[in-house]
This record gives structure tokens, C-alpha cells and sequence, in this order.
């Protein structure tokens, strides 16, 4: 699990999951798309023509790919939750639905108040 960070705004902009280089391979697509409408890597071409590097973390490694496909969705709905997070995914996360409140969990769960 990696996420690519903006230096400008000190804020995560994409979360993924990958093996090897992935955490690289968006920077390398973006130089080879230079007009691409994909958020993402129009977010990397600013950040480089600003002069500036993307930043990068690893916020998990050793995961078996099931682990690693719940954690990017995991975190990925709590970030799109918070709404000024601005993520870049385009996909919410395999096998995921979207966070929601306690509210509307047991409103649509039908949760009974222990």
C-alpha cells in the first residue's frame, strides 16, 4: 500500500496497492501523457512543473493481495468520506461499498439501539 503525496498541500492525493516500482509507475505514465484528463496525472504534471517532486509513502507492505484490495479500499473511503480529502482514484476500491455514518448504517441495516 502506498500513497502519493502533494508537497504543495502536504495532502495525499492517490492511494494504491502494488508490487515492486508501482509507487514509481504513475510518475513514469504521466511524462508519457502529458495531456491526460485523468485527475491523477494531472495532479503529477503540476506538481512537476511547479519544480517540484511527488512525495511518497508506504503505508503497508507484506499484505497478501486480499489484504492489500481491503486495506486501499479501506482507506480510500475514509479519505473520500472526509470531503476536503480530494483523492485522485478514480475507483473507489474492488469489492467496496462507500463509508458511511453510524447513522446511516443502521438506517439502512436496519440496526437495532442495544
Amino acid at each position: 500500500m502506498y500513497g502519493l503525496i502533494d508537497p504543495r498541500t502536504k495532502q495525499i492525493f492517490y492511494i494504491g496497492k502494488g508490487t515492486k516500482n508501482r509507487v514509481f509507475e504513475h510518475e513514469k505514465e504521466s511524462l508519457g501523457s502529458p495531456d491526460s484528463e485523468k485527475l491523477k496525472l494531472k495532479t503529477i504534471a503540476d506538481i512537476k512543473d511547479a519544480g517540484l517532486e511527488v512525495e511518497k509513502i508506504i503505508i503497508n507492505s507484506n499484505l497478501t493481495e486480499e489484504e492489500a484490495f481491503a486495506a486501499e479500499a479501506s482507506l480510500i473511503n475514509a479519505f473520500n468520506y472526509v470531503s476536503d480529502a480530494g483523492l485522485t482514484n478514480i475507483v473507489a476500491g474492488h469489492h467496496s461499498a462507500e463509508a458511511l455514518s453510524v447513522d446511516e448504517f443502521e438506517r439502512i441495516n436496519g440496526a437495532v439501539e442495544l
